[in-house]
């Protein structure tokens, strides 16, 4: 047992040492070899280095033909660095909280849903849209049964009634985090301190949408998820009356949300969202019948027992909601916007997102043939492939841009959607849309909200000021 000891001991001796080499051998490689003509920021290499070691751990890498294998969420989670939110108790008993950025999380229903009903229920429909006729019989029963979607807001000191103007509500931006549409949080480190940042700087509320992710979760989940949270919103602009802010209200009251000062953001696949969130909104306020609209008619044979927990015609404005909805702004940091055929930037690796990553994300998020022999990607007729020209996938299919006040991108040198994202600028003007762009040289996707870098705090403020500008 002891020469068993001694034995572990001497090979830890020399394999501790060997793993330092071959750490330093690999930021030699990567910064002399995978990028020889790269200025970025050294912080960024090794970020790079660690995140492509985390992808190999939980499984994120594309392997061939067929569904996505071997990805470990639970481990992912686990890696992952989270913030917690300000505590009920503690903002009781320490008033001078009030005094900085509140952090509140909140439950919305889930709009879309996997019918998950009982079967004893006796509901045999595969989707059920939910009118009021529906929800005032059975439908109560079935309530309980609704997915939940996580949200957090950030909450300004000059948002409660006591500190604020009560003339007026509260402007606000909904952010929905990147990650390719499988990684990320609205908890995640980086998105709270960003999230906060922008709340006290600009005096606004900051909501960020938990939505659910891929592969468990595919399109059109993580839009329709996103699109629940800003229902929710515009039916319930005076927090304080709903029955999800009592307990915080009881503290101390909230000014309402202005809902004719709202901005959309998002980073990479949350630039996405942010997009599609605005264009289903406004193609379901025109009262588009869902025959010809809906997102799962294409996929309808992917997608099993769907149903909805409302009726889309009466979405919009309403009584109790006059004013009714305003995006002033879409905020879009080097958004992913699924073009097809692929562009040379998206060939190649790039820090932070190599190609087998981001095969990985398309394989995830998007629907295939489950053809384990044949590659949907060299089928022209393949689900896949088809996916990437659907307008609620892919903005360079929308043909009709009403609804959209001002569209803004950031972009950035070293990254792989750096192409799509400059014919998308070219694309919108070409539409006659109300476009602005600004490109960030020597730095990498998802450098914005990396806020150790002198870039991010450049970025950061001019969102700040485009925050300011339009609302």
């Amino acid at each position: 047992k002891i020469q068993k000891k001694q034995m572990a001991h001497t090979r830890c001796a020399y394999l501790f040492p060997l793993g330092l080499l071959l750490i330093f051998a690999s930021l030699f490689v990567v910064n002399g070899v995978f990028m020889v003509d790269s200025d970025v920021d050294f912080r960024i290499k090794g970020l790079h280095l660690m995140l492509k070691g985390i992808m190999g751990i939980v499984g994120m890498e594309y392997i061939g033909p067929g569904p996505v294998y071997n990805f470990n969420r639970e481990l992912l989670n686990k890696l992952m660095i989270k913030h917690s939110s300000t505590d009920i108790n503690d903002l009781k008993n320490n008033k001078e909280l009030f005094d900085s950025v509140v952090a509140f999380d909140f439950d919305v229903p889930a709009l879309y849903d996997v019918n998950n009903l009982p079967e004893d229920m006796g509901i045999n429909s595969e989707r059920i849209v939910w009118d009021e006729e529906f929800i005032s019989g059975q439908g109560d029963d079935i309530l309980k049964y609704q997915s939940k979607i996580e949200n957090r807001l950030f909450i300004p000191k000059n948002a409660w009634r006591e500190n604020g103007d009560s003339s007026e509500g509260v402007p606000l931006l909904i952010y929905f985090h990147g990650g390719g549409m499988v990684l990320g949080s609205a908890k995640q480190a980086d998105y709270d301190l960003y999230s906060r940042k922008i709340a006290e700087t600009n005096g606004i509320f900051v909501l960020n949408v938990e939505y659910r992710l891929a592969p468990e979760y595919k399109f059109p989940f993580s839009i329709e998820d996103s699109y629940s949270s800003l229902y929710w919103i515009v039916h319930n602009k005076d927090l304080c009356e709903t029955e999800e802010f009592s307990e915080l209200c009881a503290i101390r009251e909230l000014l309402p949300i202005d809902l004719s000062r709202v901005i959309l953001g998002g980073d990479s696949a949350g630039g996405n969202i942010s997009f599609e969130t605005n264009l289903l909104w406004r193609d379901r306020r025109l009262g588009y019948e869902i025959d010809e609209m809906d997102l799962h008619d294409k996929f309808k044979e992917k997608i099993n027992k769907v149903h909805y927990h409302h009726h889309f015609h009466n979405n919009g404005i309403t009584e109790s909601d006059p004013v009714g909805l305003d995006i002033k702004l879409l905020l879009l940091i080097y958004p992913g916007l699924y073009k097809y055929p692929r562009t040379v930037s998206a060939s190649k690796d790039h820090y932070i997102i190599t190609t087998k990553l981001k095969k990985f994300f398309g394989r995830a998020y998007l629907f295939s043939d489950d053809d384990q022999e044949n590659d949907d990607e060299q089928d022209d007729n393949s689900l896949y492939i088809n996916s990437f020209k659907y307008k609620y996938i892919s903005p360079f299919y929308v043909s009709d841009f009403s609804g959209f006040n001002h569209i803004h991108l950031i972009t950035c040198e070293h990254d792989p959607l750096i192409d799509e994202n400059l014919m998308f600028v070219k694309f919108l003007k070409e539409n006659n849309v109300n476009v602005s762009h600004s490109h960030y040289e020597d730095t990498t996707h998802g450098f914005a909200t990396f806020m150790f870098l002198p870039e991010s705090k450049v970025a950061f403020a001019e969102c700040s000021n485009l925050i300011n500008k339009f609302i």
